[in-house]
């Protein structure tokens, strides 16, 4: 990203809008530290008046052919869910990749004086078991039995996703999901 925006102020482009990540601050994981090296270099930039960015925020984005929807839909046509603990107390609030398109749509044409860090956040603060039972009640099923995975091994299986290249369930999930990924929604409204 940074040599992505190093080219834009090279090239005359001024308004960049970055799509990040909410959750990251604080975190220690590679994934949140180079998230916010590619933020603090873009405010760099805008702080010398070579860019004018926006830099978006989303909790878990949800749409028709993303990764990890469909990850949830399929967990929502299980009968049975064995969830590691932070999916059952950490919150998310998903928001429509749609609703994100839009956002970057607004801030190129009418939106384009926004400036700084805004946080993309659908309107309800739900946990990862939460988010499945929504989805499974909105496919007619009812609900489904929930059974909390144990400490233990939910860190060994972490550790095991950390080994297959690609896994979605690895050390870093589980160390991002151990705090709430939600913000203010009127923001982004």
């Amino acid at each position: 990203p940074a040599a992505l925006f190093d080219a834009c102020a090279q090239a005359g482009v001024r308004r960049v809008v970055h799509v990040s990540a909410l959750g990251i601050d604080g975190s220690p994981t590679r994934y949140a530290t180079t998230k916010r090296a590619a933020e603090d270099h873009l405010r760099g930039l805008a702080a010398r008046g070579e860019l004018h960015p926006v830099i978006l925020r989303p909790s878990v984005v949800f749409g028709r052919g993303g990764d990890s929807s469909a990850l949830f839909m399929n967990l929502a046509r299980l009968p049975l869910l064995v969830m590691p603990g932070p999916m059952l107390t950490a919150r998310v609030q998903p928001v429509s990749v749609l609703d994100l398109a839009d956002a970057v749509a607004a801030l190129l044409g009418s939106a384009q004086d926004t400036t700084g860090t805004v946080v993309c956040t659908g309107p309800e603060a739900l946990t990862f078991a939460q988010l499945v039972a929504s989805l499974r009640a909105q496919l007619g099923h009812a609900s489904a039995a929930v059974l909390r995975l144990p400490d233990p091994l939910t860190r060994l299986s972490a550790r095991m996703g950390d080994a297959v290249p690609g896994m979605p369930w690895c050390t870093e999930a589980l160390q991002l999901l151990g705090s709430d990924n939600v913000g203010d929604a009127r923001a982004f409204e």
